[in-house]
This record gives structure tokens, sequence and C-alpha cells, in this order.
């Protein structure tokens, strides 16, 4: 939780660092590239919609403009404090740190030096802060659903067929927040 990052912020780093080294060093399963294939045929080409964070659909290759992801990414950072919603890849140097404890060089913002968290939405926040990139993530996705509708608009009068519209839920939980945004 966020809490966690104020309270003890080493240790929370220190967990929070050994997952981001999971996700980076784990290789996407098949059926990333299964859903890629079934895209490809689309006419308006196809959007993942994930509520993970790990990185997976960036790391399989699916086109960054046709991702949305919605609880944010873990190798990002923003600011803890807010004083933008500026985004930032976790620097190397802090994600491969072998810091003992009391040691690690903790991350900070670079625009007002204070300290720095995951770009995530974490447990505890509801809402959670939009970063600059999930506003254009959420934007592209609102793009491509608005483009979605004018064709299949259009093609109402003439008779000509009309784009269908397929979701594929992978392992969403039902209570999901990102998967009700995406619901309404």
């Amino acid at each position: 939780t966020m809490q966690w990052f104020q309270d003890e912020p080493e240790l929370a780093w220190d967990f929070w660092l050994h997952y981001c080294r999971l996700y980076r060093d784990t290789s996407p399963h098949d059926g990333y590239q299964m859903a890629r294939l079934l895209a490809e045929p689309a006419a308006l080409g196809a959007f993942a919609v994930s509520t993970c964070f790990d990185g997976q659909w960036a790391s399989s290759g699916w086109e960054q403009e046709r991702l949305l992801e919605v609880n944010g990414a873990a190798h990002y950072l923003c600011c803890f404090a807010g004083c933008s919603r500026d985004t930032w890849p976790l620097p190397d140097e802090i994600l491969e740190g072998d810091a003992r404890p009391g040691q690690r060089r903790l991350p900070t913002c670079p625009r007002c030096g204070g300290a720095a968290r995951p770009a995530v939405r974490m447990f505890d926040e509801v809402p959670a802060a939009a970063s600059t990139i999930q506003e254009g993530q959420e934007a592209s996705f609102q793009d491509w659903l608005n483009q979605f509708f004018k064709v299949q608009a259009e093609a109402e009068p003439s008779g000509a067929l009309r784009p269908l519209l397929v979701c594929l839920e992978i392992g969403c939980s039902p209570g999901s927040l990102g998967r009700r945004r995406v619901d309404e």
C-alpha cells in the first residue's frame, strides 16, 4: 500500500523492486501472441486493455499506441507528493541496485526532489492519480472507440457490413475497478 511506502520506504522498495525484476525477467506467455494473431485481421486493429501492471503486454510486442494499462505500469515512477502527473522510467541503477538494508538509494522526483513512488494504482487508492502516460493511453483508447462507432454508424444506412467489437476477457476478476471503468 502507499502507507507502507511512507512508513517503511526501504522495506517497501525492496519488496517492489524484487517484483519488478521478476516482471522484467519473465517472458510473456503464448497467449499474448495468440491475442495479437486474433487481432491482426480486424479492419480497425485492436486495443489491449489490461488491469495488470506487470508490463507483459508491452513486453510481448503489443503496440504502445494500442495499449491501455488501467492500473499503471510497474516500471514507471511518479512523484509521491503529486507535484505533477509526469511519469518516468524506473532507473536501471535502482532496479539493479544490491544495497544492504539502510543503504539503498531511494528514487526521487526529478521535478521537486521529493520521494518517488511506483506509478501504479495500489490497493488502497481509489481512484489512482492519473499519470500523463495513462491519460495518453486513455485518450488513444477513446479515439479508437470513437473511430469504431463512427465506422459502424456510417455502415448502418448503406447496408455495408458493420465492424464487430469483440472483447476477450482473460483472467480479470469481476470486481476489478479497472475492468468496471472500461465496461462503463
